[in-house]
């Protein structure tokens, strides 16, 4: 039961995360008015800084987890920005000349959802007894995942039924999704209390990173992880144009 409970979350983030990836572009263009290249780099540039805050945050939930205990606080916080970012891409009718601050705001949830979703990966180790519990722990997330792919594949039909809306009514469901889902399970994960004395030296997060660059093993695979990535964000992106 634990197991699942940890899974479900996946099911509202996928069904985000893979909305956003086909369809992002096309709500810019269509519905915003930007041109495809504008459009391009406003996601680019987004996904691109936010990259930056991704050792940060991973940084600071630890230190949050090795001074009160707990990492879930962390994370409820992450789902509230996150939230509330979608509802503001969606919601407001904005235009054109608005591109700063959708940029923002798309930059905002790029870092809402890495906030969340790095402490939420670093919980699964809560729920770890066994190495068998890693496979089946990790199956249910990605079995809600997959259901959650198909529902953020399928958001576009409220269209039909919506026709003058825009995307508000895709951006409702996403945010109905994540607090319906998301909250409720957490919740019922019990979180061990661990706390550590803090290092009272600075740590160096980005000397760490140059350090770790070094390893041959991880360069490759991370260099494999890198152009896999681009591969799939382009074809993702492209697919709702292409067809």
């Amino acid at each position: 039961m634990r197991f699942s409970l940890y899974g479900l979350p996946q099911f509202a983030i996928s069904a985000t995360e893979v909305f956003l990836r086909l369809h992002l572009v096309v709500y810019l263009t269509q519905i915003i008015g930007f041109t495809g290249v504008k459009a391009g780099f406003i996601v680019s540039a987004s996904l691109i800084v936010s990259a930056i805050f991704d050792p940060l945050i991973g940084h600071y939930s630890d230190h949050l987890k090795a001074k009160t205990g707990k990492i879930k606080p962390f994370i409820f916080s992450a789902l509230l920005f996150l939230s509330t970012f979608l509802i503001l891409i969606f919601l407001p009718n904005w235009n054109s000349e608005q591109s700063f601050i959708l940029f923002l705001l798309i930059l905002g949830y790029q870092i809402s959802y890495s906030s969340f979703f790095i402490p939420y990966l670093s919980l699964a180790k809560e729920l770890i007894e066994s190495e068998e519990d890693i496979v089946t722990l990790y199956a249910w997330r990605y079995f809600f995942g997959s259901l959650g792919a198909l529902v953020g594949v399928s958001l576009p039909f409220l269209r039909e039924f919506f026709p003058n809306k825009g995307f508000a009514p895709m951006g409702i469901v996403m945010v109905s999704l994540i607090i319906i889902f998301a909250p409720f399970a957490l919740s019922r994960i019990k979180e061990k209390i661990r706390k550590k004395a803090l290092d009272k030296k600075p740590t160096q997060i980005f000397k760490s990173l140059k350090e770790l660059l070094k390893n041959p093993v991880f360069t490759g695979y991370y260099a494999s992880f890198t152009v896999l990535s681009i591969g799939l964000g382009i074809n993702q992106t492209l697919a709702v144009y292409y067809y």
